[in-house]
């Protein structure tokens, strides 16, 4: 479980079943099959704006974004707000109570849509980064078998 900071709330992620996160890595290689974003770009994109410090970092945060944008863009508006919608739902939202509850799209960014994108990038993050990670190593060692 990770917890984040976002627009003076803290919001936390906690890791889903499997299968949950198989059907997300899923709909994410599907939008990327929609669009023009080559995977390798936005994982190369992401990894380095992981690994980058100050400048660098700011400037591989925008390559992210703009990949990120990119892939987005190929969907239709209902295709997006209901990819975005469920992003929100796997977070969980500190309340004046002190407990957290599960997030909403239309309650937590209606009137302040600011920090939805860097929600919607935590999520990813923690759902998806040991997935990106597999990933990015089985693809080294494909052409490590192939050299």
């Amino acid at each position: 479980m990770a917890e984040k900071k976002i627009g003076g709330r803290t919001f936390q992620v906690k890791q889903p079943l499997a299968t949950d996160a198989l059907k997300l890595q899923f709909r994410v290689m599907g939008i990327l099959a929609k669009s023009s974003t080559d995977l390798a770009k936005v994982l190369g994109a992401v990894q380095a704006a992981q690994s980058a410090d100050g400048d660098a970092r700011a400037a591989a945060n925008a390559n992210a974004v703009t990949a990120v944008l990119g892939i987005l863009g190929s969907l239709s508006p209902d295709e997006g707000t209901a990819f975005i919608s469920d992003l929100v739902s796997m977070a969980e939202v500190k309340g004046d109570n002190g407990r957290f509850e599960q997030a909403d799209l239309d309650v937590e960014f209606s009137s302040d849509p600011s920090g939805l994108y860097q929600l919607v990038g935590f999520v990813l993050r923690e759902v998806l980064g040991p997935f990106i990670s597999g990933l990015v190593g089985s693809m080294g060692d494909a052409k490590t078998a192939k050299a």
